[in-house]
């Protein structure tokens, strides 16, 4: 039968590549607008009819292709009849079983006279592909195998061509072994299926549908089938086993792949009821004599049960399931750094958020550095969450330091059910412009007197950001009517251009205090962003008014006469004894000086050394904390610490450096904070790293750890 198909192969190939070609000019494709996936099976009945289990096993394949892509028109091709063809279907039509059943019966009859081949089925097959404009990613299954008419030698080569253009088109050929093929059939069907794109597969019960299976749902981005259990029986045991079915699930799929057509097999719900063929409304099944496969849609959460009985060698069963829920992180992204940002998710169906009773959800955020935070998301009122019970879960992140893309892996979990599911989102956080607000004069401003009050810099991770006047707005709020005049005025680079520092004036219309604010907005980065910084209190209190005190007479007491006097001894005091010995004395004094001085030499010995460097805004050094020229006493009593007036910067008078066990800190000494720290009043202390920002009299400082490289790439002296 094959040998006038291999003398055929040739001219039959060349005329389907030459009517593709025809079709293409003419402006029809396999990716156009009107083209659509469908399955092509290409079946050698001689191979069916020459295998002890062909026919049932082409009947399970058919189905479980069908079961798991059931919206593709289904076409069967005959190598035997090729012009002779069934279909096409969609396996959710009534009559699928009636058309499969008819195909089985076609296959078990040889047909009159001399069939043809598999080139003349490859041929037509193409040409019918072409013609219906097959979209890229149909599929065509060749199932064969060994037969006294077979011959595959040298078949591999003269069907190349063909066989490349499918490849072309995205038609990938999967070739099928039917059981008891020959060597020649597997290298024939490997060579196919690896030229045109597809797989090989042998049709065993024990791996060949799984692996078919599985290849149907990764191709489609649907995971894989899940092992629920497998045991080789004999004809008077049962095997049972239990399908977990989780909560949302949409549909779920169980196939019972067996070797035996023989026996029963029982689905149960977890109550204890059977899901029955005659129950469309909630399953439906197709049995085969290799495999029974059942859909639920909508099932019950929990365990369903699978008993197999009366059937002889190898069960298995598998488990596939579509969830309808998803998870969905609702943030807006980039994230600012250094400040902190609020993360919301939410479990959908179809599309909307759902709130679900006894479900966590919890986002495991990864930073660009490889960190892993597990943080839980809340639904009731706090953490941000603004509305408790309504399926919107929210959590408030600290404020982030690394900017990059973060990953985030959503996972939401049921408390009455093991049950997990996760979905992956990301999120990225970077650096946005900041307002940093240097106080100038904030107390004891006189009314109607415009005074500076403050300096204003906009600047992303210190690099000056120009921004127009309209972009940034101060607002200044009173406890009366009168809230006085609040001027910004940028310090421009160019006329009429925007600015990245403002000087603040004020003018206050009377005695009292005023809050001050300052709000950038903008859109950064593609979207609406705002920033608004802290609120400083501008005082103008009169000054307290002077009262005169009064003096009060001091009545005077008569004088007492004077008594006469007389003469009084008065005794001496008795001499002093000379002491035995001053020895013990001295040995005292001598321990207390040795002691004093072991201690002030043991202070000296272990206290650590100032360290650091401080430049001013325009990359200058101002300060070596290692070369800081100090009064002796101060260095030696003082040595773990810098008052800020020694570095002689006005603005530092108030503050103190404190250097130890490898942290630097720095002080305040008032109650009212001088400098800032960071965009950050100066409150108590606060530790210094490398590259901080200080902030004193409207002037802008940076503390470093190591010195700033000097032009040309050398370090700093």
């Amino acid at each position: 039968m094959y040998k006038r198909g291999i003398l055929s192969a040739l001219a039959i190939g060349i005329f389907a590549v030459a009517v593709t070609q025809l079709a293409l000019a003419q402006g029809v494709s396999a990716d156009s607008q009107d083209s659509r996936q469908m399955t092509i099976f290409l079946v050698d009945g001689a191979a069916v009819r020459h295998s002890d289990q062909g026919a049932d096993r082409t009947k399970s394949l058919i189905s479980l292709i069908a079961t798991l892509q059931n919206d593709l028109p289904i076409m069967f091709i005959s190598t035997e009849e090729p012009w002779l063809k069934l279909g096409p279907f969609v396996a959710e039509e009534p009559d699928f079983e009636k058309m499969r059943d008819e195909l089985a019966a076609k296959l078990a009859t040889p047909p009159p006279g001399q069939g043809w081949g598999v080139p003349e089925a490859l041929a037509e097959a193409h040409t019918f592909m072409n013609r219906r404009r097959a979209g890229v990613g149909s599929k065509v299954y060749l199932v064969t195998g060994s037969s006294p008419e077979a011959d595959f030698d040298g078949l591999s080569e003269l069907l190349s061509g063909l066989v490349n253009r499918f490849g072309e088109m995205g038609w990938p050929i999967n070739g099928v072994s039917l059981p008891g093929g020959s060597s020649e059939v597997m290298d024939f069907l490997a060579h196919v299926s690896e030229t045109s794109g597809g797989q090989a597969f042998e049709l065993t019960v024990s791996d060949g549908f799984r692996e078919l299976a599985d290849a149907l749902l990764s191709q489609d981005a649907r995971g894989s089938l899940a092992p629920v259990g497998q045991r080789v029986l004999s004809s008077n045991e049962v095997f049972t086993s239990v399908v977990p079915v989780a909560p949302g699930t949409g549909e779920t799929t169980v196939l019972i792949f067996r070797e035996s057509p023989y026996g029963s097999l029982r689905l149960s719900n977890p109550s204890g009821f059977e899901a029955s063929a005659g129950d469309r409304t909630a399953s439906s099944v197709i049995e085969t004599p290799n495999m029974v496969i059942w859909t639920l849609i909508d099932p019950v959460p929990g365990g369903w049960r699978v008993d197999a009985r009366g059937a002889e060698g190898l069960v298995s069963a598998w488990q596939y399931s579509s969830n309808k829920y998803n998870l969905v992180l609702r943030s807006a992204s980039p994230l600012p750094l250094e400040k902190p940002a609020i993360l919301t998710g939410y479990v959908e169906e179809g599309g909307q958020p759902i709130a679900l009773e006894g479900v966590r959800l919890f986002a495991n955020v990864t930073t660009p550095e490889g960190v892993m935070l597990a943080l839980e998301m809340k639904d009731d009122g706090t953490q941000g969450d603004a509305t408790a019970g309504d399926g919107h879960f929210s959590l408030i992140l600290s404020p982030l330091r690394v900017q990059g893309e973060y990953g985030v892996e959503l996972e939401a979990s049921w408390s009455d059910h093991d049950h997990r599911i996760s979905a992956p989102a990301s999120f990225e956080a970077r650096a946005y412009p900041a307002v940093e607000v240097l106080p100038v004069q904030l107390k004891d401003i006189e009314p109607g007197e415009r005074t500076q009050v403050a300096k204003v810099l906009v600047h992303v991770q210190g690099e000056p950001y120009p921004v127009t006047v309209g972009q940034l707005a101060a607002s200044l709020r009173s406890p009366g009517d009168e809230e006085g005049t609040l001027e910004l005025v940028p310090q421009r680079l160019f006329d009429d251009g925007p600015a990245s520092e403002y000087e603040v004036f004020f003018t206050a219309p009377a005695y009292g205090h005023y809050t001050q604010v300052f709000n950038l907005s903008l859109e950064y980065a593609g979207r609406p962003f705002n920033f608004t910084s802290d609120s400083f209190i501008l005082s103008s209190v009169a000054p307290p008014a002077l009262v005169q005190p009064v003096v009060e007479p001091v009545p005077v007491a008569p004088a007492a006469p004077a008594p006469a006097p007389q003469s009084q001894l008065v005794p001496l005091p008795p001499p002093l004894e000379p002491e035995a010995s001053g020895f013990p004395w001295l040995v005292a004094f001598s321990v207390l000086m040795v002691g004093g001085v072991l201690a002030v030499a043991g202070y000296v010995a272990t206290g650590t050394r100032p360290h650091g460097y401080i430049y001013d805004d325009g990359a200058e050094p101002l300060v070596d904390f290692g070369k800081l020229k100090r009064h002796p006493v101060l260095a030696l009593l003082f040595r773990g610490s810098v008052r800020g007036k020694e570095l002689r910067i006005p603005g530092f008078e108030g503050v103190v450096f404190s250097f130890s066990r490898g942290k630097i800190k720095l002080r305040s000494l008032g109650k009212q904070p001088t400098v800032r720290v960071n965009n950050h009043p100066l409150i108590g202390d606060a530790t210094l790293e490398d590259r901080t920002w200080i902030g004193a009299r409207g002037k802008l400082f940076t503390f470093m750890l190591s010195p700033a490289p000097a032009e040309g790439g050398a370090g700093a002296d």
